[in-house]
């Protein structure tokens, strides 16, 4: 999308909105310090670790979910999930990546898959990803 430029309101400058978290230096250069929503890149693909997420959740037994990247420097970053099934429920990660193959495509397939009782909640009951992303 592009808007104006708002740390230059007196000029006809625009700018796109990215995603992109951004930060203007004094030599007004920006540094690239992260994004806005859950994009990473893996392997050349611009991936929205969101659609994962609804991919395993839509499995019946899959209680919880979340999905991080994994800094890794041969593919940029290597796809995590951190699952918590219902009580009783028997899950293997293979199982999970042959229902994820179903229904997104193979570069967005989780290599990783961890199995919890459940996930960390931050104090308003949302899930805790500044938490998970420490406990890679």
């Amino acid at each position: 999308m592009v808007v104006p430029h708002r740390f230059q309101s007196n000029y006809e400058e625009k700018m796109y909105r990215t995603g992109d978290l951004v930060i203007l230096r004094e030599d007004s250069d920006y540094d690239f310090v992260g994004r806005r929503d859950s994009q990473i890149k893996s392997r050349g693909y611009r991936i929205e670790l969101g659609e994962i997420e609804a991919a395993l959740l839509s499995h019946p037994a899959v209680k919880e979910v979340a999905v991080v990247a994994v800094p890794d420097e041969e593919v940029s970053n290597r796809i995590k999930a951190i699952v918590a099934p219902h009580n009783g429920a028997a899950l293997t990660a293979s199982h999970l990546q042959q229902h994820c193959a179903q229904r997104v495509p193979r570069y967005m397939i989780p290599e990783l898959i961890e199995f919890r009782e459940s996930l960390p909640k931050t104090t308003t009951g949302k899930l805790d990803r500044v938490l998970l992303a420490s406990s890679r």
